[in-house]
């Protein structure tokens, strides 16, 4: 019981440390090497950290992208060296379950040379790009156990089901971490992050987390550098769209979704976390 409570009040707050711009323009506009934005990264990284010293200047982890490091390890460098914890989120910001095995060991393996030569950490947690992996991707995971001490790239609030998985497929170096997630409506997910912490009264993360702890998961949220006031940095402009008219209107659209609507809220509803929750750290913290 007082293990379930301290789990209660604890919460641990997680950043997808990815360029949208660079990720955009080669899953949209099918660029090969998009330069990373730099400016666009760095003010999001210098708000991201006025505002974790705010909130008791807790240090926390970011999941960030091998190709980040490769082409702008400077931020990689300031993020470690401001004493957060800096993990993988794979080479680019690819679709794991994509992925054949061979092309994800070697991405993992490029991503973790990058991330830990800029970070000058050990590289121990991996979350999947979009959560885009489950455990029916069994041979993915036996590769995720080959690298890292755990994953939080599952979504759920099973812990059965996360240990029946570990122990059949026998995933003995990892720790998992899921990101709290409860489905409605069939096909909707409600994550604790992301689009559904800003556009949502925060009641409903809340409640989330109150859940995950219960079931004897860790309270976790995750939120990106676009997410925040100063997203709008990010953007792709009209006529940087080499796009048909009707598909240039969609994408201005979703990116007003990502990068504008409702990203006034993402600083307010941290300090409402901070007030309900001990903001716990790093994620490595985790494992035993």
């Amino acid at each position: 019981m007082e293990e379930l409570n301290n789990m209660q009040k604890k919460c641990y707050v997680t950043i997808d440390f990815e360029d949208f711009s660079h990720d955009f323009k080669r899953s949209v506009l099918f660029e090969k090497d998009p330069k990373i934005n730099e400016e666009a990264l760095n003010k999001s990284y210098e708000y991201i950290k006025y505002l974790l010293k705010k909130l008791n200047d807790i240090k926390v982890t970011f999941f960030c992208t091998g190709i980040v490091a490769k082409k702008y390890p400077n931020i990689i460098s300031k993020i470690s060296k401001d004493g957060h914890e800096v993990a993988c989120h794979y080479l680019f910001h690819d679709d794991v379950y994509k992925e054949n095995i061979n092309d994800f060991e070697k991405n993992i393996n490029e991503a973790i040379l990058h991330l830990e030569n800029a970070s000058n950490q050990k590289v121990v947690g991996f979350r999947a790009p979009k959560f885009s992996i489950s455990m029916k991707n069994v041979n993915h995971y036996k590769i995720i156990n080959k690298y890292f001490k755990y994953d939080s790239s599952l979504n759920t609030l099973n812990i059965k089901k996360i240990s029946e998985f570990k122990k059949i497929n026998q995933l003995t170096n990892l720790t998992f971490l899921p990101v709290p997630t409860f489905s409605f409506l069939k096909k909707i997910k409600y994550k604790s992050g992301g689009t559904f912490f800003k556009f949502f009264p925060f009641l409903f993360t809340d409640q989330l987390l109150k859940q995950a702890a219960k079931n004897g998961i860790i309270p976790i949220v995750y939120i990106h550098p676009y997410e925040f006031e100063n997203g709008k940095n990010f953007r792709i402009t009209f006529n940087q769209l080499k796009l048909p008219f009707i598909k240039r209107l969609y994408w201005i659209m979703r990116q007003t979704q990502w990068l504008n609507f409702m990203n006034f809220t993402t600083s307010k509803k941290l300090f409402k976390l901070h007030k309900k929750y001990e903001i716990a750290g790093m994620l490595k913290n985790c494992l035993q």
